[in-house]
């Protein structure tokens, strides 16, 4: 089973807004060398929340395999990034429209390697003009063939992202898998595990992680 996790964040936010100025912050939550790429950038803020979307979705893929694992933003990192790649690429490359359900292409997302105290993992990320989205797997085919989604919703609330975005997977899941539209399908997820899906109530063999920020959504 692959070994998947991915986080978006709304960079628009008031928490969010600015925030690649506080040093005490930056201290707590980067690695030297996202240090040196920050401040090569021409977009502090959109860097250091690619940066944390990166620190977040590695944490979900590897506590999977690493239960005892324990987050620790600063000894987690993005590797064979550079600041002026990063630019150019928010520069140019970054979705300009968001829609209701978002399947983005691959030459608008990028990827690199990402270093953790237990193994390299493997990451992609997408930015638009609202968010950062980011997808991390425990290997790279996994990476490569991984069916994902950014969706909105009106509604902003967290307890209405919380089931939309639930909503959303199955019925996505069930749109795929025709044959199984006849069978009752849920996701299931106890306080401080990760969502699963079950058929019938019957576990699947599935590797899911959700996230979601004021209207955003995403599945992997």
């Amino acid at each position: 089973m692959k070994l998947v996790g991915n986080d978006i964040v709304y960079l628009k936010a008031k928490n969010c807004l600015g925030r690649s100025q506080d040093s005490r912050f930056l201290n707590k939550v980067l690695h030297s060398s996202e240090h040196e790429i920050l401040e090569k950038s021409a977009f502090k803020d959109h860097f250091l929340w690619l940066f944390w979307s990166v620190k977040e979705s590695a944490y979900k893929c590897i506590k999977r395999a690493y239960p005892e694992f324990k987050f620790s933003p600063t000894k987690i990192c993005p590797k064979n990034l550079s600041s002026d790649a990063l630019n150019n690429y928010i520069a140019t490359s970054r979705i300009t429209n968001d829609c209701s359900h978002l399947k983005v292409p691959l030459q608008n997302t990028f990827t690199y390697d990402v270093l953790t105290p237990n193994a390299t993992l493997f990451g992609q990320s997408v930015f638009s003009n609202n968010f950062v989205y980011t997808n991390v797997c425990a290997n790279k085919s996994d990476l490569d063939r991984l069916n994902w989604c950014v969706k909105t919703i009106e509604n902003p609330s967290y307890k209405s992202q919380s089931l939309a975005i639930r909503e959303i997977f199955v019925a996505d899941y069930l749109q795929e898998n025709v044959s199984l539209k006849q069978y009752r399908a849920e996701i299931r997820k106890k306080q401080h595990s990760y969502p699963e899906l079950y058929i019938n109530s019957i576990k699947q063999p599935l590797s899911i992680s959700f996230t979601h920020d004021y209207i955003y959504l995403a599945y992997a």
